[in-house]
């Protein structure tokens, strides 16, 4: 994001989130599952009041299953996912979108700590 490195790591067996912003260091927050803090980038069908399956679509050169919606909390997405991964959001009502440009899950174990704050195995 304009040019700074943010890490996110979730640990959902902990139920916490570790965070890097360059400005501030590291940080931890609680992770509550389906809210605000979850920092998971996932899709979860149990939040949606309102679900609509829209035709797949190919993001980051991975074939997604896409979705509009109502979340419960009223806010309508249009989403794309990808093995459970978010590969794309859009909030109906501004247009705001977040789409993956690359995606993997095949993570070496020290992707999950704190001492590597610059990702050398992307």
């Amino acid at each position: 994001m304009s040019g700074m490195h943010f890490i996110s790591i979730t640990d959902q067996k902990k139920q916490v989130i570790d965070t890097y912003n360059p400005n501030a260091g590291w940080t931890t927050i609680a992770y509550t599952s389906g809210g605000v803090s979850s920092g998971d980038y996932t899709f979860n069908e149990a939040n949606a009041v309102k679900l609509e399956k829209l035709p797949d679509r190919t993001i980051a050169g991975k074939t997604c299953k896409a979705y509009k919606y109502t979340h419960k909390n009223g806010t309508e997405y249009i989403t794309a996912e990808w093995k459970g991964l978010m590969m794309y959001n859009e909030i109906v009502a501004t247009g705001v979108t977040m789409e993956a440009t690359s995606a993997t899950l095949d993570f070496p174990d020290k992707a999950f700590t704190q001492e590597i704050i610059d990702p050398t195995w992307f």
